[in-house]
């Protein structure tokens, strides 16, 4: 078992605050890199972190993402998911100081999160893990893809 896997290891059941299930990501240059191009399997592996029981946060600097995220959303049939109960992505500025698990971001620098583990979506071995680990298989995309 790798590495990151092992973080997920009872992780939802081992919880005993808020914080400890959150999964924050980002929009640009993550959730859709830097050719408009999005990222299916980090969606895919976020909508099952969903389904065993952690909340999933979608946080942007850009306003123009939120309708980015919605799209998304509205393309794999799960209408708007991951966005907050305004239905937008929560701005980066709200989530300054806030605890979580997880942060998956192309740039740590753009936000204050304070997070037990920091994952990059271009780092090999995130991206490994990722389609290693999805239930449903996704085609592989070269690292650099994403």
């Amino acid at each position: 078992m790798s590495e990151l896997a092992k973080i997920f290891e009872g992780a939802v059941q081992k919880a005993t605050n808020p914080e400890d299930i959150l999964i924050v990501c980002d929009c640009d240059g993550t959730l859709w890199n830097g050719r408009g191009e999005f990222n299916t399997p980090l969606f895919l592996w976020l909508f099952e972190r969903q389904r065993e029981g952690f909340e999933i946060v979608i946080f942007s600097a850009a306003t123009k993402d939120s309708a980015i995220a919605h799209q998304s959303n509205l393309h794999f049939g799960k209408p708007d998911v991951f966005l907050n109960k305004e239905r937008n992505v929560t701005p980066k500025n709200e989530m300054d100081g806030v605890a979580a698990f997880l942060v998956i971001d192309d740039d740590h620098k753009s936000h204050k999160v304070k997070a037990k583990h920091r994952w990059n979506p271009n780092d090999p071995a995130v991206i490994a893990y990722i389609y290693q680990s999805l239930k449903r298989p996704v085609r592989p995309m070269p690292p650099g893809m994403l």
